[in-house]
């Protein structure tokens, strides 16, 4: 059995009145500015070392009006941002006061790969970047046993 809706209930074609309905914040910012909220968020939250390091090193670059970009070094650095991504957009969000600002985090492809050297490999690398190696190995006398 079906019962007419009370007076208190709104009805379904009213909107209803929370945060979907609300005025969505659509400021214009500049880089500077989301830099400065990027930058209040990381001294704010010194207990969250993990995220605000990665958010020291991965500095937003911009690729259009509202949307930006990270890059970092790890998959679990990226990890960490993204479980707190939504707190920081939040952050980010009410500090520019525009609701439509979008974080997009990568992987850098760049990553250095550690390997050993051997003393002959580390000469050769060092001669390689400074042309003034070989003169002092030649001066000194100096060479591999």
């Amino acid at each position: 059995m079906r019962f007419p809706a009370s007076p208190a209930t709104p009805a379904a074609s009213e909107p209803a009145n929370d945060e979907t309905t609300a005025v969505k914040r659509s400021e214009p910012f500049t880089e500077q500015q989301l830099l400065a909220a990027w930058k209040h968020y990381i001294d704010t939250h010194p207990q969250e070392k993990l995220v605000t390091g990665t958010m020291v090193m991965a500095k937003p670059k911009k690729v259009s009006d509202t949307l930006y970009e990270i890059e970092v070094a790890s998959p679990g650095q990226k990890e960490f941002f993204e479980n707190s991504k939504q707190d920081i957009l939040e952050s980010l969000r009410t500090a520019v006061q525009n609701d439509a600002l979008t974080i997009e985090v990568s992987v850098s492809e760049n990553l250095t790969t550690h390997r050993i050297m051997t003393p002959r490999e580390v000469v050769e690398e060092i001669k390689q970047h400074n042309a003034r190696f070989t003169e002092f190995l030649k001066t000194f006398q100096l060479g591999l046993a």
